[in-house]
């Protein structure tokens, strides 16, 4: 699943990358040349689909039996999430200072609400909120340093939730996705505005996380079968050749058939192709990459629209800095931060009864 996030991923950056690469050498991040066609928005529900598995994988394997597990459920993805994001911050604060570039704490935005710097600092910090402050207000956007950052937020809303929803009954979980669907969709044929109340509106996201979840039941029933193996290949050659087959994305709109075609087919995709690559070390490894990828790709962008003028594409360039500098946080700040977590996972397991199988769910982009 680590290849597929990573697609999802360079979905998302492309749609970020503006340099058209007229007369430069080698450009290759762009739609026509990597073939990858998926359009940013269903990438990003693609990833609240997968959140939704895994996070219901590491409740049921984890957390759903111990004393006090929401919380440290809870710790645990805030070491994931956090320290990541605040590396970002923090080379945005140096590329502010170096380059001159007024920060959003030194900007007056007209027309912004005055609550929007105050909120923004606390929301770029800690994610929860970023969606919230330019929903009514288009202008608060200046005070959101990393766009990306407002779907870290509806997934930490998920999160806040999930251990009282993903392991709940089958029926109360096929309920929630019902009631959740049909809030999405009455939306969507009230004509209601798509950016604002369909794509940050977290309340009408929340179906895909619980599609996922019911994608981690399906994993349930099928992970013992051993024809399930043989569906790994046929499961992953599916989810990666539906984001590369250009006809299907001749659609913009999120909520059109063809779009939750795409969305049932990750939900179904999922569990095989995660039983075909989950002991896969390479698998595993570029899963690592597609977080920092994801959350640091804007920083990229505007570090080489800023500074580099040579003679290949900026998307191109922008997309080695953020490769490498997604390795570098890897290895400097993941995987200790990894190891740190794995010690509480391990104090756990005196307190779960069943079997510990080792696997972290991670964040919707990066396995543990």
């Amino acid at each position: 699943m680590g290849v597929f996030r990573v697609l999802l991923a360079i979905a998302v950056f492309m749609s970020h990358s503006h340099d058209g690469g007229a007369g430069k050498l080698f450009p290759i991040m762009y739609r026509d040349v990597l073939h990858v066609y998926i359009w940013s928005g269903h990438a990003v529900f693609a990833f609240f689909v997968i959140s939704g598995f895994y996070i219901s994988m590491v409740m049921d394997q984890k957390y759903v039996r111990i004393e006090s597990g929401v919380w440290k459920f809870y710790l645990n993805r805030s070491l994931r999430l956090f320290p990541t994001n605040w590396v970002f911050l923090a080379a945005f604060a140096v590329y502010y200072a170096v380059s001159g570039t007024p920060s959003f704490l030194a900007i007056d935005v007209p027309g912004a609400d005055w609550w929007a710097k105050p909120a923004a600092t606390f929301s770029n910090i800690f994610f929860v909120g970023t969606e919230a402050i330019p929903l009514f207000n288009k202008a608060n956007w200046a005070y959101i340093i990393n766009a990306p950052s407002w779907s870290l937020s509806v997934e930490i809303y998920f999160y806040l939730l999930a251990p009282f929803v993903v392991c709940r009954s089958l029926k109360m979980l096929l309920g929630l996705t019902a009631i959740f669907l049909g809030w999405r969709v009455s939306l969507y044929f009230s004509g209601a505005e798509a950016v604002r109340w369909l794509y940050f509106f977290a309340p009408a996201d929340f179906v895909f996380f619980l599609m996922g979840a019911l994608s981690y039941r399906l994993y349930g029933a099928i992970r013992e079968q051993m024809w399930a193996r043989y569906m790994g290949p046929v499961a992953l050659l599916i989810l990666i050749g539906s984001i590369c087959f250009q006809p299907f994305w001749a659609f913009p709109s999120h909520d059109q058939w063809q779009s939750w075609a795409f969305y049932v087919t990750v939900a179904v995709c999922t569990p095989f192709a995660f039983l075909l690559t989950k002991d896969s070390p390479i698998d595993n490894f570029i899963g690592q990459l597609a977080y920092p990828l994801y959350i640091g790709q804007v920083f990229a962008i505007t570090l080489m629209e800023h500074y580099y003028s040579g003679p290949v594409d900026v998307p191109t360039m922008s997309f080695v800095v953020i490769i490498v500098m997604s390795v570098a946080i890897y290895l400097g700040v993941d995987r200790p931060i990894e190891k740190l977590r794995h010690r509480i996972s391990r104090r756990l397991s005196s307190d779960r009864a069943g079997r510990f199988t080792g696997l972290t769910a991670g964040s919707v982009y990066v396995p543990a």
